[in-house]
């Protein structure tokens, strides 16, 4: 089995889905009662669009192992991906056992949606960078319930969050401790935006958030 689950991982990384998951499918018949392998069968159902069965086989894989990290988070994926988010987020908290940072821990209390008035907010980024990117949307709506905003984030993406939110102050994500003397009353991961943020937010309320270079956008105009 542990050759076939290779093989099968294998498979996927090089596009060919539908032969792993026939793969996956092979395994789990020798092993129903392994949690990791209906998990992994899932997540090939998913990759080919195939969200019933995706979900079916990460239920399956929690009533096996109801602590199995990477199936609580595929199906709180697939919840929020069918519109599921008060479940679906739910389960988007088992991503910190599944990527467990040193730097995820702060001495501050995690906000859990205090009234943010005169106070100061410590954010840090958990995503890739498309994510943060794409949570960063959720900043102009913080700003307004915050006294004050610090977010920690990649060093790249630094220039286009300055850029973007003059009012944020920013700190580059390293694995180094908190800067000396650093204090605030709230910290959260940056994917808490979907729990607090969302039953209030309205994109059409915000104005378009990314502020490009302009040197650089220049640049793209004419070269395109």
């Amino acid at each position: 089995l542990p050759l076939l689950e290779l093989y099968a991982r294998m498979l996927t990384r090089r596009g060919a889905v539908a032969e792993a998951l026939r793969l996956f499918k092979l395994a789990v018949s020798h092993a129903p009662d392994n949690a990791s392998l209906r998990q992994q069968l899932g997540l090939r159902h998913q990759l080919l669009g195939q969200r019933g069965h995706a979900k079916i086989c990460y239920q399956q894989a929690l009533e096996l192992a109801s602590t199995h990290a990477e199936a609580r988070f595929c199906l709180g994926q697939m919840l929020m991906m069918e519109s599921e988010c008060k479940n679906g987020l739910e389960e988007y908290e088992s991503r910190f056992a599944l990527e467990p940072v040193n730097w995820q821990e702060t001495p501050f209390p995690r906000w859990q949606g205090e009234a943010l008035a005169g106070r100061h907010l410590f954010i840090w980024c958990e995503q890739g960078l498309g994510d943060i990117i794409m949570f960063a949307g959720f900043l102009p709506y913080l700003l307004k319930q915050a006294g004050r905003i610090t977010l920690r984030a990649p060093k790249k993406l630094l220039p286009i969050l300055q850029r973007s939110f003059p009012q944020v102050a920013l700190l580059p994500q390293t694995h180094a401790p908190m800067p000396e003397g650093f204090s605030c009353d709230f910290a959260m991961p940056l994917g808490d935006v979907l729990r607090h943020c969302l039953p209030h937010y309205r994109p059409a309320e915000h104005p378009a958030y990314v502020v490009p270079h302009p040197a650089l956008a220049e640049e793209a105009r004419q070269a395109l």
